[in-house]
């Protein structure tokens, strides 16, 4: 009962911070202060692709569930604002690989620190313990939902066209804030749930 209790009640924290930070009034905010004025849905391109390296367009939007025509435009306003590249793949000529470039790298970090410097105000007051606990909690969240382990800050994008690590994940260590707060994500049970 206080699984389902504590479950719903995540839930709703959730969907109340997803809400607040979309909200037409904080996108401003991250805007004003990150110099960066873009929809929420490029923003989220430009993730894909620093986390990702460089994918054709169909590959793209196959990854966010649209279709090409939905990308495209994006992708040009992205392009047009120096965030992104458009290159020919030398073995199709009807095909272009986009990828992030580093004014679009640091179009991220500005954003990413106008983010933190909103959720630093929101944090204020909360006990650092509590704060990494929530922290580990969240990111092995993200990483389940994603099917995959997060990148870590700082580390650089696969290659074009490099599959995902399968070992690397597999044999992935319990983490201290795995084991401090019993989820385990190391094992092969937890991922056979995913």
């Amino acid at each position: 009962m206080q699984w389902e209790s504590s479950l719903d009640e995540l839930e709703s924290a959730l969907a109340t911070v997803l809400r607040l930070l979309a909200d037409r009034a904080t996108v401003g905010d991250v805007a004003r202060r990150s110099g960066y004025d873009l929809p929420p849905a490029s923003w989220s391109l430009l993730e894909h692709l620093a986390a990702r390296g460089a994918l054709r367009v169909s590959d793209i939007a196959a990854c966010h569930g649209v279709d090409i025509s939905s990308v495209t435009p994006r992708l040009k306003r992205l392009e047009t604002a120096g965030l992104v590249t458009r290159n020919r793949l030398p073995t199709d000529a009807r095909a272009f690989l986009i990828s992030i470039t580093d004014e679009g790298v640091h179009a991220l970090e500005s954003v990413h620190a106008a983010r933190r410097d909103i959720l630093e105000h929101a944090l204020d007051g909360i006990d650092a313990a509590r704060l990494a606990v929530a922290t580990g909690v969240l990111s092995q969240v993200a990483d389940r939902l994603a099917g995959e382990p997060t990148r870590p800050a700082g580390e650089p994008p696969p290659a074009p066209g490099t599959p995902p690590d399968e070992d690397a994940r597999d044999g992935r260590a319990a983490t201290a804030n795995d084991q401090e707060v019993g989820a385990g994500s190391g094992s092969r049970s937890a991922r056979a749930r995913r």
